[in-house]
């Protein structure tokens, strides 16, 4: 018990309290100083670590108490070898290596503490991305520079900068199977649990995650001493661990509960962003963009557009008004009000004949069609300088970013609730744009390119959703991918929707079929993709685009698998905020702060 104690108090493992008493002169053990919370038993160091403190001094009495209880917790781990829970030939620093030839010396654990963190095939920015880890992740590998080497030769991540830090466990076995009855914590990552077992003597073969409870959410890691007789020995850790990131799609309640979360998310960052700014004069900015005029012109880079100027005129504290036939227009298709004030269509008609021109810009007045769908009361204080170049509220990038997801979920979000989803259980959405790209001289790609993009990331997927305005892409779809092929994959697609042969026409270009039925095949496809666990397109398509800002707003609060989107233009992943943000997002309209 004391040995354990000290051990615990120490940091260290029990071995290794030991020895340092046995190393040290006068009972003294030296230490020098480390970062809190080091163990040596995960990376052993040249020097005494004792967690902090600089030096500890250990009477004779309790020298002697502590080397009689550690040499009986000796014979009682021999006993335990007996068992063949433990390596009986191993000795007290061998039950560090298991029969693999693992060295925990080389390997610890990791934290990633920035928003993610790119795997890559070599340790170079230059080399193929693998995927990526999110914010809290823990990852198992060795350091060589500033690169770190996941273990199993998952590939590099970069370390240096406090990208990861690293984390130092105590791993134990709990005979009752429950980590929490003793204030421990489930491990639920494969390797970290052979990594563990190795520190707890026991074979990494002979730990395995398994699911021992229907009810609990996760497979967690216990010992077995074979396949067929599983163990309730748990291995547990004193560091807790993220749940594993979701890969399914969402359920319609999931998805108003976020709605629910974005709206008030929303009302709290204007607030904070807005702190000390205060409007020369009062402003309102008056709508007159029916979803039909949104279609006709371009669905996904309007509705992104859309929420960005909402954002702002938000902020410069501008009321957004709408006519009351606008507003049954267009909460009749399901879409979700972004006005903060309804007019009678009398009053609104009468202050649209008064209101001037807004002036954002130019892309963006372009795209909303302005002035013949906005106009402005007052002096905005979003004009095209303070757009354009710097925002002159006082928010952080990517606070910044999450008004816009949130007030583009609080627009769409009430669509997706509705939505029939194409599957009940995880699938992948392709988008593949032709026709009027050509046209703009946009590169394009095919089929053969998406899935090729496809199978590079997630090889295993067997329901897909294709999305398309070429009549040939959906054809040649179900040829090679449709019921009846050797892949065994369920594709499908938006039935009733118009397509061409080779895409859209060039005469639609901000011209397209905006009547009913266009209006339902695009709020489909939107809805697919916003929904998709993952997402393969042309970044080059503006309606991508909004459909892959609109996915990261319903899962931005959700832990979920990485990577999840895939462009096959720059042939990169482009699930991250921060490239989507200049891309896309509010940083696309400004110069760099």
């Amino acid at each position: 018990q004391v040995c354990g104690w000290g051990s615990r108090l120490l940091r260290i493992s029990e071995n290794d309290f030991l020895m340092k008493l046995l190393d040290s002169e006068h009972g003294e053990v030296s230490c020098a100083e480390e970062p809190t919370g080091s163990m040596s038993h995960v990376m052993p160091r040249s020097r005494h670590n004792c967690g902090g403190f600089r030096a500890w001094h250990v009477t004779g009495s309790l020298l002697a108490s502590v080397l009689l209880f550690c040499s009986s917790g000796f014979w009682i781990a021999r006993h335990k070898a007996a068992s063949g829970l433990i390596n009986s030939s191993a000795t007290e620093r061998d039950l560090a290596v298991s029969a693999q030839g693992y060295r925990p010396w080389e390997t610890a654990e990791w934290e990633v503490r920035v928003q993610f963190v790119r795997i890559r095939a070599k340790p170079s920015f230059d080399s193929e991305a693998l995927g990526s880890r999110s914010l809290g992740d823990v990852v198992l590998g060795g350091r060589e520079g500033g690169w770190l080497q996941l273990s199993g030769n998952a590939g590099w991540m970069m370390q240096k900068n406090g990208m990861l830090v690293q984390r130092f466990p105590v791993y134990t076995l709990q005979p009752k199977g429950n980590c929490l009855e003793t204030a421990q914590f489930h491990i639920i990552d494969s390797a970290i649990c052979r990594f563990a077992a190795t520190l707890v003597g026991v074979l990494p073969e002979n730990a395995r995650l398994m699911s021992l409870d229907p009810k609990q959410p996760e497979a967690r890691c216990y010992v077995a001493s074979s396949s067929s007789a599983p163990s309730h020995v748990a291995i547990c850790s004193s560091l807790p661990y993220l749940p594993p990131a979701r890969g399914d799609v969402m359920t319609s309640k999931e998805i108003q509960e976020r709605i629910v979360k974005s709206r008030f998310h929303l009302l709290q960052g204007r607030t904070s962003c807005r702190r000390g700014h205060v409007p020369k004069k009062p402003c309102m900015i008056l709508w007159n963009r029916t979803l039909g005029d949104m279609v006709k012109m371009g669905f996904g880079s309007a509705i992104a557009y859309t929420a960005t100027v909402l954002g702002y005129s938000e902020l410069a504290g501008c009321v957004n008004a709408v006519a009351d036939s606008f507003q049954r227009h267009w909460t009749a298709w399901g879409m979700g009000p972004f006005w903060s004030k309804v007019l009678p269509d009398i009053e609104f008609n009468r202050r649209w004949m008064a209101g001037k021109r807004c002036r954002f810009v130019p892309k963006v007045d372009h795209v909303l069609g302005t002035p013949r769908a906005l106009r402005c009361q007052g002096q905005p204080e979003i004009w095209h300088s303070q757009l354009k170049e710097l925002s002159p509220f006082k928010c952080r990038r990517k606070s910044e970013f999450e008004l816009l997801l949130y007030q583009l979920l609080w627009i769409f979000g009430p669509v997706l609730v509705q939505y029939d989803q194409p599957f009940r259980h995880s699938y992948a959405a392709l988008h593949i744009r032709h026709g009027d790209k050509v046209m703009e001289n946009r590169p394009v790609f095919g089929l053969r390119k998406h899935v090729a993009g496809l199978k590079l990331l997630w090889p295993n997927f067997e329901r897909i959703f294709v999305t398309s305005d070429d009549a040939k892409i959906i054809e040649a779809t179900k040829e090679s991918l449709g019921s009846g092929n050797s892949q065994n994959i369920i594709v499908r697609w938006t039935t009733g929707e118009k397509r061409w042969s080779g895409g859209a026409p060039s005469d639609q270009f901000m011209n397209h079929e905006h009547d009913n039925a266009a209006i339902r095949a695009v709020l489909s496809d939107f809805s697919a993709l916003a929904l998709s666990p993952v997402l393969v397109g042309n970044n080059e398509s503006c309606f991508f685009n909004g459909a892959r800002l609109l996915n990261m707003a319903v899962h931005w609060e959700h832990r979920r698998r990485h990577p999840w989107c895939f462009d096959v233009n720059t042939e990169e992943i482009c699930d991250d905020w921060f490239f989507t943000y200049w891309g896309w997002g509010p940083g696309f309209y400004r110069k760099p702060r």
